[in-house]
């Protein structure tokens, strides 16, 4: 997978020029690219008891609405860049059909809460329109080309996310404070854990430098549980996981 990795990225310019390219982080006006291919349900608009005889398109309060933000919506990258959205999706698809299976080993095997990994997957189940996420179980990822941030929490995600390397260079190394970790990731090499809990930042580096992170929208358990409080008014295939004792 490493080498199919790194074989994508060297033809990834077809659809994102120079985006992959050196650089040294501390050079002057540096700058990077942080590019996303997700589902959100933030500042969805809320049914509170809806009637059901009227269509949700003539309910309002009196203000213009967005009636596109009553259900989960692509980003604007998704949206916008359709082409490189689907052509990223398959350079990624090896590494994301190895997460998909791996990822639900480790929370098997690592964790006390079993349930952890269909937690993850129950806002990928239910897209609009049967839509389905690369990414699953995760609701979408992110491509960051030469990252390197501040230290920081992603507050508006779920619980986990993770992180897929892509590295040529020196540097750049993965800092979770809390835990007291540096992490000198290597290309094809996947890190998961608790982004919304635990404070992380990137080092300075000298090469080329992106990094894949999966994660889930934290605002889409409204829609999981009652589609936003419009339940009466979407029809959906609901998969209900059962735990055997």
């Amino acid at each position: 997978m490493t080498e199919r990795l790194d074989q994508g990225f060297d033809g990834i310019d077809a659809v994102l020029p120079n985006e992959f390219s050196w650089e040294d982080s501390r050079r002057e006006k540096y700058s990077y690219t942080s590019i996303a291919y997700t589902w959100y349900y933030r500042m969805g608009e809320k049914g509170k008891g809806p009637p059901t005889e009227v269509h949700p398109n003539k309910l309002h309060r009196g203000v213009k609405v967005n009636h596109h933000q009553r259900i989960p919506y692509s980003t604007v990258d998704t949206v916008q860049k359709a082409m490189e959205f689907e052509t990223i999706s398959q350079i990624f698809s090896e590494a994301f059909d190895f997460q998909r299976v791996n990822v639900r080993v480790l929370f098997i095997l690592q964790h006390t809460n079993p349930e952890a990994y269909d937690e993850i997957r129950q806002f990928a189940d239910v897209l609009p329109l049967n839509a389905t996420s690369p990414s699953y179980p995760f609701a979408g990822f992110m491509i960051n080309f030469r990252v390197v941030t501040d230290a920081h929490k992603d507050g508006l995600d779920s619980e986990w996310c993770l992180i897929i390397f892509v590295k040529r260079g020196e540097g750049g190394l993965l800092v979770l404070r809390e835990l007291g970790l540096k992490i000198n990731g290597k290309t094809g090499n996947m890190l998961h854990f608790t982004s919304r809990w635990v404070t992380h930042f990137n080092t300075h580096f000298k090469g080329k430098r992106c990094s894949l992170v999966l994660h889930t929208d934290r605002e889409g358990g409204p829609w999981v549980e009652t589609s936003g409080g419009w339940a009466g008014h979407v029809a959906r295939h609901i998969t209900t996981y059962v735990r055997n004792e």
